[in-house]
């Protein structure tokens, strides 16, 4: 989980790095990118770099648990577009990205990231 801390590597985070993903992932693997944040909305950008690479995202609340120690999470879960995963009945909740939110997300690269491009306004 490279994003629990307020740093996150943003060379994590690049079209260049998603490139990479996609050629080990296989057909029926799934990426879950870990995007809560204080301060960052990662989120958006997270969804872009997904779909600049063909795939399907959504977005997934976890629950936090008490007995656990656990907090609430975001997860964006990145996968084939024909992947059965996402007809998993615990997938049913999971948000796909608005087109709006999609218009506005940055697409970082290796040679450009910004992460003022990603901070919150509330």
């Amino acid at each position: 989980d490279a994003f629990s801390s307020d740093s996150i590597p943003a060379h994590l985070l690049t079209v260049e790095a998603f490139q990479l993903y996609q050629k080990r992932i296989t057909e029926h693997g799934m990426l879950a990118v870990h995007v809560s944040n204080k301060h960052l909305d990662i989120a958006p950008l997270v969804h872009r770099l997904a779909g600049h690479c063909g795939w399907t995202s959504k977005l997934l609340v976890s629950s936090g648990s008490v007995e656990h120690c656990t907090l609430p999470a975001l997860w964006v879960l990145i996968g084939s577009r024909d992947n059965p995963t996402w007809s998993h009945e615990q997938l049913r909740f999971a948000s796909v990205p608005q087109e709006s939110e999609l218009a506005r997300a940055p697409l970082w690269t290796d040679q450009h990231h910004n992460l003022v491009s990603v901070l919150r306004t509330h």
